[in-house]
């Protein structure tokens, strides 16, 4: 055994230790391992020079702790000197991680974790590597090398969070919640390409929802409509680095799945599409992608959000260019809202019975006097006036679905609605925004419509 063995051996000793946290362990270890490593150099310097130095073994363990000590010392500065100028120095390194990741045998191995819902178990068994919670492609489609920031690949698509542990729901929740905060005050507008999506994210959108057909098609074209092709979706994901919404069908849970395998940022559980579920919609907590959902009333609003919706819309009468029903859908949000916020507990709980919510969210909503989540407006908002009007009832952005690129001046109309949504409050220049934006597009009048063609309907 010779001196460079004696230092790795007791350097893995102290890191070991220093790894586990038990310092009080490391101190007496430390003074142990200097006696032994000390009776060891002993012992070799004895057997090498005999007693010509040394009269007998206690001198020369001794001396050995003492020049062992050194050789410590001068390997840790060694180590710091090949931190902070890459030379390996002349010890070189010991490999801290194979010690430290090596529990001690009085410690018990625990196997690792298993998620609760395994969304992301492929169909020959196995499973996809845990992946992060990411939100924005101007995040994930971004590389750094040696200090610097690379562009955008357009070639990458950003992988999904399937595997983010269930086992704190609640912080889940508060994540998905936050990123929806992000969005406040801001327009999201409906895109079938990427063309659209690149118009939309210079007009200064916050976000879009990538969809084969805007609505106004849809109801021309009837028919069921579906979930969009995933292609599509990437091809939008890979065009704009804000985030990307897409839509899946009410109570649809494998096309939930699927959006979320592709990495969308948000998924639209929509009554745009045709339902898949009669009766139930997605749990959305089961999923790590952020739900938003579409209300009517407080009642849908607070039932969406305790099945896991993170963000609200109003539905308002999708594909119609006429704003009133967002405008009714706002009103009686509103006015549910100040009806709680002036309640007593006992009325409280007979109003959640009535609106057959869960009784702490509606606790909050009348403490705080809104929606616990962000809440936009959606449906039939085809004007700058109209997103303004919108915001003024208290909304926290717009959706604008048709009313953009089936208009005259798309591009235009666009930063119009922008504008619009950020300076609300300021008729001038809602104004100048409104001027020369071109033909409108043509709208619905939902009044003169049957009850059984209007989609804010579908889902309870």
């Amino acid at each position: 055994m010779d001196l460079k063995m004696l230092v790795d051996l007791f350097h893995a000793d102290v890191f070991a230790t220093a790894g586990s946290g038990a310092f009080d362990k490391f101190i007496v270890r430390h003074g142990f391992g200097s006696i032994a490593g000390g009776l060891c150099a002993g012992i070799q310097l004895t057997r090498s020079f005999g007693f010509i130095i040394f009269s007998n073994i206690t001198n020369a363990a001794i001396f050995g702790m003492f020049f062992f000590n050194m050789c410590l010392y001068y390997r840790c500065f060694t180590d710091d000197v090949a931190e902070r100028t890459g030379d390996l120095g002349h010890f070189g390194r010991i490999d801290v991680d194979a010690v430290v990741k090596k529990p001690h045998l009085s410690e018990p191995v625990m196997p690792p974790p298993t998620p609760i819902n395994d969304t992301s178990r492929l169909n020959n068994g196995t499973t996809e590597a845990a992946q992060q919670p990411s939100a924005f492609r101007s995040q994930t489609n971004s590389t750094t090398t040696n200090g610097t920031t690379a562009a955008p690949d357009s070639t990458i698509v950003k992988k999904t969070t399937t595997s983010m542990s269930h086992s704190d729901p609640q912080s889940s929740f508060a994540v998905k919640a936050g990123l929806a905060q992000m969005l406040k005050g801001g327009v999201i507008m409906d895109v079938v390409n990427a063309e659209q999506a690149r118009i939309a994210e210079e007009a200064g959108a916050c976000a879009v929802m990538a969809l084969e057909r805007v609505p106004a098609d849809i109801r021309a074209q009837g028919g069921v409509a579906r979930m969009s092709d995933p292609s599509m979706i990437q091809d939008i994901m890979r065009a704009v680095t804000i985030p990307v919404m897409a839509k899946a069908r009410i109570g649809h849970i494998v096309e939930c799945q699927i959006l979320q395998s592709i990495g969308v940022d948000y998924i639209d559980e929509s009554e745009v599409l045709t339902p898949a579920d009669p009766v139930n919609h997605v749990e959305k907590n089961n999923f790590n992608t952020p739900f938003v959902c579409g209300c009517r009333n407080l009642g849908e609003a607070l039932r969406r959000i305790s099945e896991g919706a993170a963000m609200i819309r109003t539905k308002g009468e999708a594909g119609t260019g006429d704003v009133i029903e967002a405008v009714r859908h706002m009103q009686t949000v509103n006015a549910e809202i100040a009806r709680a916020s002036s309640a007593s507990d006992n009325d409280l709980r007979q109003m959640a019975r009535e609106l057959e919510c869960d009784y702490q969210l509606l606790k909050e909503c009348a403490r705080a006097k809104r929606l616990p989540v962000v809440n936009f407006a959606a449906g039939g908002i085809a004007t700058p006036a109209d997103a303004a009007l919108m915001m003024q009832m208290g909304c926290d952005g717009v959706f604008v679905g048709s009313g953009i690129f089936k208009s005259g001046d798309a591009a235009k109309r666009a930063k119009a609605i922008v504008q619009a949504t950020t300076h609300y409050n300021d008729p001038k220049v809602l104004a100048d925004v409104s001027m020369g934006l071109g033909e409108a597009m043509v709208g619905l009048n939902v009044s003169s419509m049957d009850e059984g063609d209007k989609l804010a309907k579908r889902g309870w």
